[in-house]
């Protein structure tokens, strides 16, 4: 324990992507002003909120190649904008609450806003009477023109049915993600709902609360409303109200520990010391590059919207990287991680994974799966590019007559013509993962 008179500190990590990153890691920010004017006598700071936000990549970026310096706070904000569509955000968060110092971990649950206009976090049960379910479905009739009219500019908005039933159902998983693993959150479209219909305010528009919340974005010279980023007072809200669950949680406030605040368990001799995941993770632009053996048409790219992300980038037709990782472990999965966007010229994939196979002291590369992956998203956030995760193949083992020689990979990555018979070449990846058992 801390003695008394003792400087009392805590440490608060942020996990996420672009929506953590939104003004300048607003909620995060929020959040620690709460913190500071609740417990005066502890000093918080932070780790780099940079080594685990990584705009535009999703939480299995993150487990499998992120920076472990987060693995040593007291506090850990998840942040994505979306949690529950893949395993590996329940793998991350189990693991974050089974780090020895028990830290206190909480995530905001982002919402969009088309989850606003289409309601997903009503009630929308039959305890109502007649009169009130046609009157809310006047509202969300409004609600979804309001939706049509902000974003107009959408060229290549999914059809209504598959709009709303993507929206719903990211809603839901996310929820249900959260509710098992019992992670205090911030449902941010409970939050936005009472906006919208003057919990905390004046009742405002669907048109109102996207000028307000929502920012505007600029691409290619052409000025959009931006449905999946917060504006400041978003940031603002969602920090406040993280700050209430925190103070609403019993494992927050403890009655005997240092500035009233719990207190981690810490182990003689400091911190916890992060733990390694193993596997590999191979990043373009860095040890990537020691495992090519072949490369006709893709070339090393930095840039993006914050400058600094690398990847490796191929815009013809039959491009061809080949890849040879080693492996002393048995792997769950060998995984690649690509660029999705729903209006850039993306292109098409075709994703070998070869395994070496001994026999008499001879190697043979035997094909274990092939996968053909689109560039082009058709379910994502108009006007925004993500990174996503997939499966090459599962289960990658080595029959050898030596165990321990250890197991070679061989990846080949060709672009493919679309089988849309659309023109567009270009494709984009970031990482190779191997996932071990």
């Amino acid at each position: 324990n801390q003695s008394s008179g003792a400087t009392v500190r805590r440490t608060l990590s942020l996990l996420g992507n672009s929506v953590a990153r939104s003004n300048n890691y607003g909620t995060a920010a929020a959040l620690l002003r709460s913190l500071r004017a609740r417990f005066p006598t502890v000093h918080f700071h932070t780790t780099s909120f940079a080594d685990g936000v990584k705009g535009g990549f999703e939480p299995e970026h993150l487990l499998h190649c992120g920076v472990r310096s987060y693995q040593s706070a007291d506090m850990i904000l998840v942040q994505f904008s979306h949690l529950g569509h893949t395993n590996a955000t329940r793998a991350l968060l189990a693991s974050l609450q089974a780090l020895p110092h028990r830290p206190l971990v909480m995530a905001i649950q982002h919402c969009q806003l088309g989850q606003v206009a289409f309601d997903v976090a009503g009630d929308n049960s039959n305890n109502t009477s007649t009169a009130a379910r046609d009157g809310l479905e006047e509202e969300l009739r409004e609600r979804e023109a309001q939706f049509n009219r902000v974003t107009r500019t959408f060229a290549h908005r999914p059809q209504r049915a598959r709009l709303a039933r993507y929206m719903s159902t990211t809603y839901r998983t996310d929820r249900e993600l959260l509710a098992g693993l019992q992670v205090p959150a911030v449902d941010s479209c409970r939050l936005l709902d009472a906006v919208l219909r003057g919990g905390c305010a004046p009742k405002m528009s669907l048109e109102t609360l996207a000028e307000q919340m929502f920012s505007n974005r600029n691409d290619r010279g052409h000025w959009f409303k931006d449905t999946l980023h917060q504006a400041p007072p978003y940031s603002h809200l969602q920090g406040l109200v993280a700050a209430r669950a925190l103070l609403q949680h019993p494992s927050t406030i403890r009655e005997g520990a240092a500035g009233g605040l719990h207190e981690p368990h810490r182990e003689a001799g400091g911190r916890t010391p992060p733990r390694a995941r193993g596997g590999f993770c191979l990043l373009a632009g860095s040890n990537l590059q020691d495992v090519i053996v072949e490369n006709r048409g893709w070339r090393d790219m930095v840039g993006g919207a914050g400058g600094d992300k690398k990847w490796m980038q191929a815009d013809a037709v039959g491009a061809r990287l080949l890849l040879q990782v080693s492996s002393n472990q048995r792997l769950q999965q060998v995984m690649l991680e690509y660029y999705q966007h729903d209006s850039l010229l993306m292109g098409m994939l075709k994703a070998t994974v070869m395994v070496s196979v001994t026999k008499r002291q001879q190697s043979t590369f035997l094909p274990t799966n092939t996968v053909i992956i689109d560039g082009h998203c058709i379910d994502c956030v108009a006007n925004q590019g993500f990174y996503r995760m997939v499966v090459l193949s599962n289960t990658v083992s080595q029959p050898v007559e030596d165990p321990w020689s250890g197991m070679r990979i061989m990846i080949e990555l060709l672009v493919v013509p679309r089988q849309d018979s659309g023109k567009n070449a270009s494709f984009s990846i970031v990482s190779v993962i191997g996932d071990p058992v």
